[in-house]
């Protein structure tokens, strides 16, 4: 695997919207205008001047934030050129340091097809406007965020059943037996307190992310999270509120409030098993993964390199064809990983950060990237009996029976 950065500048000249260079405010001021309203709707009950000052307040504060929204998402037309230093969409520099995701969007909202670049958090920097998927890939691969290199990210709804989902409907219920007693007592605090906590629970507890990696899948909610590995699911499918995966035994619903982003997700997918099944597992991969040997066993057999007469001695090249083979197994990738990593150089190490920033599983990432700074031996027999630990769990959880996320 090369080192990112493309080998030549790409330049196009297409329309954009640079995310990353306009203002946060309009974005929660337009969560503060509705707060606004209904508290000064509530308080018109005690005090009509307060009241009617709330409701203009709020007035004024959504409608200002509303038009600075809508203006900053028209497209513009200009030059994108991307480098090894970044992109350059207009005048506006974006550095490629910020960049952690991207993913082609066949419909994005009222743009059409694009490209959405990701930076740290989710957070949409870039849109970028295309003619069809393969120019999109072209854009993805120049950025350095293809499937093999990072993670693409997406918002979706907390699983029903969930911790997340559970918290929600108790804060809820609280809301609601705050706006009883404001009624019995009366109580102008209770029934803002109970308003109040409408709105919070569901801001606090609904969003879900959704990690599409070249391992895997990972679906984080607020009081939870969970890894499917791509070797456990049989098929995905649209439906009319996201996208259906159907696993080896279960299924998982992935609800989603943008249509936009479920196409993407779909694409994303789809493109992602497509790879993993056109893979094939380097043979050396079940040498070096744990299989059913204990942690010790396992670690000494990775760095007896030299072989007998039974195996020929591990080179690093197919080593590194495990490492970055999604398909060798969480165990494999990262037995293979440790022993690169403790005779590798600085560019073993930053050829190790690249496969982990495709991981959606969080213990493989973390185990990649800590081996790529370079750990003891105590260090490192703690992150691959974790590793194998995760392995297990998410066999179990991904085998489980029906999740629904939603």
């Amino acid at each position: 695997m090369d080192l990112p950065g493309p080998r030549a500048p790409l330049r196009l000249r297409t329309s954009f919207v640079a995310r990353f260079a306009r203002s946060r405010w309009p974005f929660p001021a337009l969560m503060i205008g509705p707060l606004f309203l209904v508290a000064g709707a509530v308080l018109a009950r005690v005090s009509a001047p307060f009241g009617i000052g709330g409701i203009l307040i709020g007035l004024v504060v959504a409608v200002v934030a509303l038009a600075a929204v809508l203006r900053a998402e028209r497209p513009v037309a200009g030059d994108v050129v991307i480098d090894e230093s970044g992109a350059l969409l207009g005048s506006e520099r974006l550095d490629r340091g910020l960049l952690r995701g991207a993913y082609f969007a066949p419909a994005l909202g009222l743009l059409g097809a694009a490209v959405r670049v990701q930076g740290e958090g989710e957070r949409p920097l870039a849109d970028i406007l295309v003619a069809n998927e393969e120019q999109g890939q072209q854009i993805i691969d120049a950025l350095g965020l293809g499937m093999d290199r990072s993670t693409a990210r997406f918002s979706a709804i907390a699983r029903w059943g969930s911790f997340a989902s559970h918290a929600l409907v108790a804060l809820l219920a609280l809301g609601l037996l705050a706006f009883f007693l404001a009624a019995l007592l009366p109580s102008s605090l209770l029934a803002v307190l109970g308003v109040a906590i409408g709105i919070a629970a569901p801001i606090a507890f609904v969003p879900a992310r959704i990690h599409v990696g070249a391992d895997g899948f990972r679906i984080e909610e607020r009081l939870g999270a969970r890894f499917v590995p791509w070797s456990e699911v049989v098929s995905i499918a649209p439906y009319q509120r996201g996208v259906k995966v159907q696993l080896r035994h279960g299924e998982i619903f992935l609800p989603m409030y943008d249509r936009s982003e479920r196409s993407a997700l779909f694409a994303r997918v789809s493109a992602t098993i497509a790879g993993h099944r056109a893979r094939t597992t380097p043979e050396v991969a079940a040498r070096v993964a744990r299989g059913a040997r204990p942690v010790d066993a396992w670690i000494r057999g990775l760095f007896d390199r030299g072989g007998d007469f039974r195996e020929a001695p591990l080179r690093d090249e197919p080593l590194w064809s495990v490492v970055e083979n999604p398909g060798s197994g969480a165990s494999a990738r990262a037995g293979a990983a440790a022993v690169l990593a403790r005779s590798g150089g600085e560019a073993e190490r930053q050829r190790l950060r690249i496969a982990a920033a495709s991981c959606a599983s969080p213990r493989l990432r973390i185990a990649l990237d800590r081996f790529a700074e370079g750990v003891d031996d105590d260090a490192m027999r703690e992150l691959l009996g974790e590793i194998e630990d995760e392995e297990a769990d998410g066999e179990g959880r991904a085998t489980s029976g029906s999740g629904r996320v939603g």
